[in-house]
C-alpha cells in the first residue's frame, strides 16, 4: 500500500478489506457449473416477478445460459471448443450434456489450475 496518499489509505482500511492474494478462479473449473446453477444470482430457468407479474423462464433460456457457462469456463481454461460449441441454433439438453462431459474430459486429462504468475489458468505439464 506504499505510495498510497494517508486520507485514501485511512479510508480502504474503515471500509474495505486488504487481502493476502488476490482473488482468483477456483482450480476445480466443473464445481463451478454446479456452485452457479445453485446460486440466487442464476436467473436462467427460474421464476421471477416483474410489474406485479409473475413469469418463469423457458427450457430453453435455462438450456441457453447453461451452454454460456460452460463454453465461457472451456474458453477460461483454454480447452479447445467442439465445432458445434457456439452454434445458436442446437442448444438442446443432450448438447450441454455433451459439452460438460467434453469439459469433464479435459479436466480430468489436463487437471487445469490457476498460476497467479501469469494470471491464467495452465495444464498440468505431466499430461501433455
Amino acid at each position: 500500500m506504499a505510495g498510497l496518499p494517508a486520507p485514501l489509505l485511512a479510508e480502504l482500511r474503515a471500509h474495505g478489506t486488504l487481502r493476502a492474494a488476490p482473488f482468483h478462479p477456483p482450480d476445480d473449473v466443473v464445481g463451478l457449473i454446479d456452485t452457479f446453477a445453485a446460486s440466487p444470482q442464476w436467473l436462467w430457468g427460474r421464476s421471477y416477478t416483474r410489474d406485479n407479474k409473475s413469469y418463469t423462464s423457458v427450457t430453453t433460456e435455462a438450456q441457453y445460459g447453461m451452454r454460456c457457462t460452460i463454453v465461457q469456463l472451456l474458453r477460461l481454461i483454454g480447452a479447445p471448443l467442439p465445432p458445434d460449441a457456439t452454434d445458436r441454433y442446437a442448444i438442446t439438453a443432450q448438447t450441454n450434456d455433451r459439452l460438460l462431459a467434453h469439459l469433464k474430459t479435459y479436466c480430468a486429462t489436463y487437471h487445469p489450475h490457476w498460476d497467479a504468475a501469469s494470471n491464467t489458468y495452465w495444464v498440468s505439464k505431466a499430461a501433455l
